[in-house]
C-alpha cells in the first residue's frame, strides 16, 4: 500500500492513499509536486466557499447594495439589508456599512457561511451552467460590470461603482471559473 507523508504545523504523519480513498478524499496536486510544507485534500462532493464581496457600491436590477459570492460549485449573489439600509437613512447611511470582503473557508466555517446566503440569496448558477462571465473594467466615463450569462435564462448584470472592488472581483471570478471569464 502507497503512503502519503502530510506535514502539517510541525508535526508530521504518514496517512495510506487507501484510507484517502475508503473516506473519498482526493489529492489536490499528485504528490510529487507538493511542496515540502504540507499538501492540499479536499472531500469529494465538498462545497468549499472561495470568497465573497459585499458592497454599497455594486449595483443589481437598480438597487444599490448586494454581494458576490463564489464557491466550488456555485456562484450566488444577494441582495443585502444592512446595505440596503442606505435607502432608509439616506446615502450615508448605506456608505458607513462599507464594503466586507471574504476569503475562503472549509468545513463548519463554509456550511455556515452557505447557510446564510442560502437564506439571502436572489441568484444563483452551477459552475456547470455558467455559459460566460464578462467583466468590463473600468474606464474613465463608466464603471465597471460584471455580466453573468447562464446557459439557460436571463443573463444578470452587476454594476460595480467602486474601482477598487474591481480586482477583488476579478481575482474571485479567476477563482471561480477561468475557463469562461472574458474580462473586456
Amino acid at each position: 500500500m502507497e503512503s502519503v507523508l502530510e506535514i502539517c504545523g510541525g508535526s508530521c504523519s504518514v496517512i495510506s492513499r487507501g484510507y484517502l480513498e475508503a473516506f473519498h478524499i482526493t489529492l489536490r496536486k499528485p504528490f510529487r509536486d507538493v511542496p515540502a510544507i504540507g499538501f492540499a485534500f479536499e472531500m469529494e462532493g465538498e462545497e468549499i466557499y472561495l470568497g465573497g464581496i459585499v458592497s454599497p457600491e455594486l449595483i443589481m436590477g437598480g438597487f444599490r447594495g448586494c454581494g458576490i459570492h463564489a464557491t466550488n460549485k456555485r456562484l450566488i449573489l444577494t441582495r443585502t439589508r444592512p446595505v440596503m439600509s442606505g435607502a432608509i437613512f439616506g446615502m450615508f447611511g448605506g456608505a458607513l456599512l462599507g464594503t466586507e470582503k471574504s476569503v475562503g473557508m472549509r468545513g463548519p466555517a463554509a456550511a455556515m457561511k452557505l447557510r446564510q446566503l442560502e437564506r439571502m440569496k436572489s441568484f444563483e448558477v452551477s459552475k456547470a451552467d455558467t455559459m460566460c462571465l464578462e467583466l468590463k473594467a473600468p474606464g474613465r466615463e463608466r464603471f465597471s460590470n460584471l455580466k453573468i450569462i447562464p446557459r439557460e435564462g436571463e443573463p444578470v448584470e452587476v454594476g460595480v461603482t467602486a474601482a477598487k472592488d474591481f480586482q477583488f472581483i476579478k481575482e474571485l471570478m479567476t477563482r471561480f471559473c477561468p475557463e469562461v471569464l472574458d474580462v473586456v
